[in-house]
C-alpha cells in the first residue's frame, strides 16, 4: 500500500483486507472459485464432513478433506504464537500458548475450539517421546471429543487417541477410537489401515496382512490409501520374519512414488529402514534412513525420525564420531522434537 494514501483510508482498507476467514485448500483442490489456493469468507459452521462459509452473500460447503488449514479472523496473538511454536517444534511452549489462546478467543468459539485441539495435539506429540505425558494427552483429547463429537477436528482427534492408545498397548481403547474414526467417511481409509496396525500390534500379523491385502486390492494405483496399506503390510511381513518380502514391498513403494514425491519417499525409506533393521541388516538400514536425511528432509517428522535412527545405527556400528555428528544436527534442527528427547532417555 502506498505511503501517500491518507491515513484514514489506509486504516479502512487494512480492516477490509483483514476481515474474513481464510480457508487454505490442499494442493490440486477441486473446490471451485478458489483464488491462489484459498477461499475467503465468513465461516458459518464446521462439522466433521464440511465447513460452510459465506462468500459474497452465498453460503458454500467446503469438504473438510479439501482443507489444508484455516486462518480465522480475529485470532489472538497467543494463538498465532502457538502455531509458530508448534511449527518450530517448541512443543511445551506451544501447549502453553494454545491454552492461553482458549481463554483469549473472546467471542469466537471456532478459534477457542481449534486452540483447545491444538493443545491436545501438541500434548500427544510430546507423549511420543515421554510416555509419562500420555495420560495428560489422552485426557485432553477425550475432553475435546466429549465436547465436540462432530466437528472439523473430530477425525484427527480420534486418530491421535487410537495411536496413543496403541503405543500404550491399550488395544481395546485403540480399537474403539479406530472404529469411531471409520464412521467419518473421509477418514475411513485411514481407519482401515489403523485397524490393521492394531491387529499387528496384538501380534496378529497374519490377520493384519489379510486385512491390508483387501485394502490394497481395492485401492487405486498411486493412491495414498494403497501406499499406506503397502507400508503397513511391509511392517507386518517383517513382524512375521518374512524379511525379504518386506524389503521387496517397501522398495516397490519407493519406486512407485516417484523421486519428486518427498513426503511419500521419506515415509517409504524410513519404513524400509525399519524392515532392514528388524532383519538385522544395520548397514543397509542406515542407508535407507540416510536417504530420507539427505534427499527428502522436507517432512520434519520423518526427517527427525530418520536422523534419530541414523544416530542409533552409527552407535551400533561403532562409528561414534558420526553418531555424535548426526546427534548434533538433530539437536540443532529439531531441539524440541520427541525423537531428540527420546535419545536423551536411558538406554536409547
Amino acid at each position: 500500500m502506498s505511503r501517500r494514501l491518507p491515513v484514514a483510508l489506509a486504516v479502512v482498507l487494512a480492516a477490509a483486507i483483514a476481515r474474513g476467514d481464510d480457508i487454505l485448500l490442499v494442493p490440486k483442490s477441486t473446490v471451485p472459485n478458489a483464488i491462489g489456493g484459498k477461499l475467503k469468507g465468513t465461516i458459518q459452521s464446521e462439522t466433521a464432513a464440511e465447513v460452510r462459509v459465506a462468500i459474497n452473500g452465498k453460503e458454500v460447503a467446503v469438504p473438510v478433506d479439501q482443507i489444508e488449514d484455516i486462518e480465522y479472523t480475529g485470532m489472538p496473538q497467543s494463538y498465532t504464537i502457538a502455531r509458530v511454536r508448534e511449527a518450530n517444534n517448541t512443543l511445551a511452549q506451544a501447549a502453553e500458548s494454545y491454552q492461553k489462546a482458549v481463554g483469549e478467543a473472546g467471542k469466537s468459539p471456532l478459534i477457542a475450539r481449534d486452540a483447545q485441539f491444538g493443545r491436545a495435539r501438541v500434548l500427544a506429540t510430546l507423549a511420543q517421546a515421554d510416555p509419562r505425558r500420555a495420560p495428560e494427552a489422552l485426557s485432553a483429547l477425550d475432553g475435546f471429543l466429549k465436547a465436540n463429537p462432530n466437528v472439523r477436528q473430530t477425525g484427527p482427534a480420534l486418530e491421535l487417541v487410537a495411536k496413543l492408545a496403541l503405543r500404550r498397548e491399550e488395544f481395546d481403547r485403540a480399537d474403539k477410537a479406530a472404529a469411531d474414526l471409520g464412521r467419518i467417511a473421509r477418514m475411513k481409509d485411514r481407519a482401515d489401515v489403523l485397524k490393521a496396525r492394531i491387529l499387528a500390534a496384538r501380534g496378529k500379523h497374519k490377520e493384519a496382512v489379510a486385512a491390508l491385502d483387501s485394502i490394497i486390492a481395492g485401492a487405486p494405483d498411486g493412491s495414498a490409501r494403497r501406499r499406506e496399506a503397502q507400508l503397513a503390510k511391509a511392517e507386518s511381513l517383517a513382524g512375521l520374519g518374512q524379511f525379504d518380502e518386506a524389503e521387496t514391498l517397501a522398495k516397490a513403494v519407493i519406486r512407485a512414488a516417484g523421486a519428486e514425491d518427498a513426503e511419500a519417499q521419506a515415509l517409504a525409506n524410513n519404513t524400509l529402514g525399519d524392515c532392514l533393521k528388524a532383519a538385522n541388516k544395520p548397514k543397509e538400514a542406515l542407508l535407507a534412513y540416510l536417504r530420507t536425511d539427505i534427499l527428502y528432509p522436507r517432512d520434519k517428522e520423518q526427517h527427525a525420525r530418520a536422523l534419530s535412527e541414523v544416530v542409533r545405527l552409527f552407535r551400533r556400528l561403532k562409528q561414534d564420531d558420526r553418531a555424535e555428528e548426526a546427534l548434533a544436527r538433530l539437536k540443532q534442527d529439531f531441539p524440541s522434537s520427541p525423537y531428540t528427547a527420546a535419545l536423551a532417555s536411558p538406554g536409547r
